[in-house]
């Protein structure tokens, strides 16, 4: 009976020891880089894959600190193709983002126009102070400044 009434205290404490000192506050972006996609997430006739070729464009606000918007822009010669996932991850100066595309497979018989078809997306990488900083997407490093 002692054992019992003691375990809700042990793991209180535990609890309380680990949420004040395990918890970090680095100043950087915790927002996790994607995984390698299971082959059961993938949709019956698409594939998945990076943002290749594609460009980017750096909106940076006129505020201070300055909200930077990074545009994504990806193109494929039919018209059946979507973004798929976008994530961000900053370290220091430096924000790596991560852009993925759904598209069909070689095998899979899709209804998609033969035209040049270009999508994009907006992506809000945070507040930024003045100073220089990189942008990779997809492995394409990118500079800009906010003066």
């Amino acid at each position: 009976m002692r054992i019992l009434f003691l375990f809700p205290i042990v793991l209180l404490i535990v609890g309380m020891t680990c949420f004040l000192g395990c918890s970090r506050d680095s100043g950087i972006i915790d927002v996790p880089i994607i995984s390698p996609i299971e082959d059961d997430e993938i949709p019956d006739g698409w594939d998945i894959v990076d943002i290749w070729g594609g460009h980017v464009e750096i909106s940076i606000s006129e505020s201070r600190p300055a909200e930077v918007i990074v545009t994504v822009y990806a193109s494929s010669s039919d018209t059946c193709i979507s973004i798929h996932q976008v994530h961000q991850k900053r370290i220091g100066d430096t924000i790596f983002i991560r852009a993925t595309i759904l598209l069909p497979s070689g095998s899979a018989v899709f209804a998609c126009g033969a035209a040049e078809t270009e999508v994009e997306e907006q992506v809000s990488i945070g507040m930024f102070t003045v100073g220089e900083y990189k942008v990779n997407v997809n492995g394409i490093e990118h500079i800009f400044r906010v003066e």
